[in-house]
């Protein structure tokens, strides 16, 4: 479990305080002497840029192209504006992580073309409320979205990956058709910033290689989610999400936690009986069961904080909401999070 903080700039009150890479304090504005402390396996500060989260996190392309892992999944959960999309996709000099992973993935590539051949391919869905949609199948091709049929577009070169991700951002653009998809040219600077805010997202890079040596063919894949808070604030809509799509995105985080949990819990096990017959409960919320084939024990969440005094609140439903999935503890513990006293 990793923890993020957006800076802000010197004359704006800040409610938390980092005290080393692992520790941070969050208080209220008007008594900065009551303090909570949360600790994480890393906080990456003000002072940190896209560099060093990614020195951190490279190795999985490496372990990936070896076999040495089939699946790797970041999730990034926090506020509104609170560094997400910045962190996974941003779109200027210093690019996000799914820009550097493939950059990484085709570096490697050119390095073992002479043992090995590879193919990569995206694909993309948003989960608005109870909808999912494919956001790159073609708008007028309809259908029931699992987590087995979504569209893959092959992905030769960045370009073709930069092409994507403004498929990507474009889609929810419009209020009243919340997953249409403007066309953006290859060539376009388009910010990414997230177009529907409530939205999750979740971007997959899918590889399939081949060992010229054995002839026999593989599969991985590296999911990347944009997970957000039940809170939307700094005036990007009006107050709080409705209450129908505050009580999904909870039980988004609910199941998340509730899964990841369950899956601690099965590889702690020995008992080969006891193994066979848990049921992880991917289908519990649309979030869960479209990231089942990806999640893991070791799941990499970067937790998104904002130092506003304004954002106290929220930073502390997401603070809690961090500590028990780093604890893996159970649904009861996550649900505390969202009682009417963090409201």
């Amino acid at each position: 479990m990793f923890a993020r903080v957006r800076p802000v700039q010197d004359f704006v009150k800040s409610c938390l305080n980092i005290v080393d890479n692992n520790t941070l304090d969050l208080y209220k504005p008007d008594r900065p002497s009551e303090r909570q402390s949360f600790r994480f396996d890393r906080i990456y500060g003000p002072i940190h840029d896209q560099d060093v989260l990614w020195d951190d996190v490279k190795h999985s392309a490496s372990h990936v192209l070896e076999g040495a892992r089939r699946k790797v999944c970041f999730v990034a959960f926090g506020d509104v504006d609170s560094g997400k999309t910045h962190t996974m996709r941003v779109g200027d000099v210093n690019d996000g992580l799914i820009q550097r992973f493939a950059s990484e993935l085709f570096e490697e590539r050119q390095v073992r073309s002479d043992t090995h051949r590879y193919r990569f391919s995206v694909s993309a869905v948003q989960i608005k409320g109870d909808q999912i949609c494919d956001v790159l199948a073609p708008q007028s091709y309809l259908k029931s979205v699992t987590v087995h049929n979504r569209t893959r577009i092959q992905m030769d070169d960045l370009d073709e990956l930069d092409k994507i991700l403004n498929m990507v951002s474009s889609a929810g653009a419009s209020p009243s058709q919340p997953f249409h998809i403007k066309g953006v040219s290859s060539s376009s600077n388009q910010h990414r910033s997230s177009s529907s805010r409530t939205c999750c997202t979740i971007i997959s890079i899918h590889i399939e290689y081949m060992s010229l040596a054995l002839l026999d063919c593989e599969e991985a894949q590296v999911t990347f989610v944009e997970l957000p808070s039940e809170k939307l604030t700094r005036g990007h809509t009006q107050g709080n999400l409705a209450s129908g799509d505050a009580k999904i995105v909870r039980r988004n985080l609910t199941s998340l936690c509730e899964v990841l949990s369950m899956l601690s819990q099965h590889s702690k096990s020995n008992h080969p009986h006891h193994n066979k017959t848990m049921m992880i409960p991917y289908r519990n919320s649309k979030l869960t069961y479209m990231l089942s084939d990806v999640l893991l024990p070791d799941t990499l969440i970067f937790n998104y904080i904002c130092m506003k005094s304004e954002c106290y609140a929220e930073n502390l439903k997401c603070l809690n909401w961090a500590y028990c999935a780093k604890n893996r503890q159970n649904i009861q513990s996550v649900q505390a999070v969202y009682m009417d006293k963090f409201k």
